[in-house]
């Protein structure tokens, strides 16, 4: 009975959830009870992945369509599992995606691709979800993706953020570029309201009502008040006759570097320590090579952490459902936290 019923929903589907063909439904139960060899071919992971990606612009997620870019992921996951089928001599089937696969395959990412364990972790966790549609589909019965030996690798990244003092000597640099003049100004309405570039592109001045925009954010469809009355934001408005001019994400990556490389401060030497091969690596960078687009919401979640407000009332702007994924942005360094309470200490006596 659930042959047929899987059957039913899958031509659902297909249809847009129009009635099957009788015919058709027929010959699809027939297929399914006694496949011939070409339709067990189709039931093999390698034409699932590639069935899936093709598809995956039609794949809806809390409500919305998947964004390109996770398409894109889906992809480049898909791809790297047949260099792994071909490195390894032979295909990776469902009934392959074991403990042996899950140890093999993360090796392999991390010493034949020299990946991060973040990404590695990004690799598993899109796994998952091929393996979770495959299951939802009767493709397979094989359940070892769904248990804790198959977790998701991550360790926590080391980013930069900007503080208040960087933020002013960036908003007072004297720049003759019109590009780049644009670019900084988009970059500190970020830093002061918390927004992600994908919503903040996407407000208008008419958007803002006495200093506060409601905003819907693209990747989570959450409504949030944003609050656009801090002094730079004014100021910047009124210089623009409204908002700066919306840029790609990529140009405002590359120019925000541009802009603070001119500010001599950026220029001390920041450490990143990642798992890269299996080793610990540290590497070493002038700040501004370090600034990028996201780097706006990281300090203004840092900033404010830093000023006493409380993770939960600032979650009420980023739109962060927990202060646990919240105080994952925050980049305050221990000694900027000791430093914070040793002066309140001395404030009192």
């Amino acid at each position: 009975m659930h042959v047929v019923k899987g059957v039913y929903r899958q031509m659902l589907l297909e249809s847009d959830l129009d009635a099957p063909n009788v015919n058709d439904f027929k010959d699809r139960i027939n297929r399914r009870l006694k496949p011939s060899s070409k339709d067990i071919d189709r039931g093999t992971f390698k034409a699932f992945l590639s069935t899936f990606c093709n598809n995956a612009h039609k794949r809806v997620y809390n409500g919305k369509h998947v964004s390109n870019s996770t398409v894109k992921n889906y992809t480049l996951v898909k791809d790297s599992l047949l260099k792994y089928s071909r490195s390894i001599g032979r295909s990776v089937n469902f009934d392959d995606i074991d403990i042996n696969f899950y140890n093999n395959y993360s090796n392999y990412l991390s010493f034949k691709c020299k990946f991060s364990v973040n990404t590695i972790g990004k690799y598993i966790k899109t796994i998952k979800i091929f393996m979770r549609a495959a299951t939802e589909q009767r493709l397979t019965s094989n359940m070892f993706w769904d248990t804790k030996s198959f977790s998701i690798l991550r360790e926590r990244s080391e980013h930069v953020y900007l503080s208040y003092k960087e933020l002013d000597l960036i908003y007072n640099l004297e720049l003759n570029e019109t590009y780049l003049d644009n670019a900084r100004d988009l970059f500190l309405i970020g830093a002061y309201t918390g927004l992600r570039y994908s919503d903040l592109v996407n407000v208008t001045e008419s958007d803002i009502v006495d200093d506060f925009a409601e905003v819907t954010a693209v990747k989570t469809d959450k409504m949030t008040l944003v609050p656009f009355n801090h002094k730079v934001v004014k100021e910047i408005r009124l210089k623009h006759n409204g908002l700066p001019k919306a840029i790609s994400n990529q140009k405002l990556n590359k120019y925000i570097k541009i802009v603070c490389e001119r500010v001599p401060q950026l220029h001390a030497t920041v450490s990143r320590t990642s798992t890269v091969g299996g080793v610990k690596l540290t590497t070493k960078s002038p700040k501004y090579k370090r600034v990028q687009t996201h780097t706006a919401r990281r300090s203004f979640v840092s900033n404010l952490i830093l000023q006493g407000i409380p993770p939960l009332d600032i979650c009420q702007i980023t739109g962060h459902s927990s202060e646990q994924m919240l105080l994952n942005y925050c980049k305050v360094k221990p000694r900027e936290s000791i430093s914070r309470i040793a002066n309140f200490y001395d404030s009192t006596n």
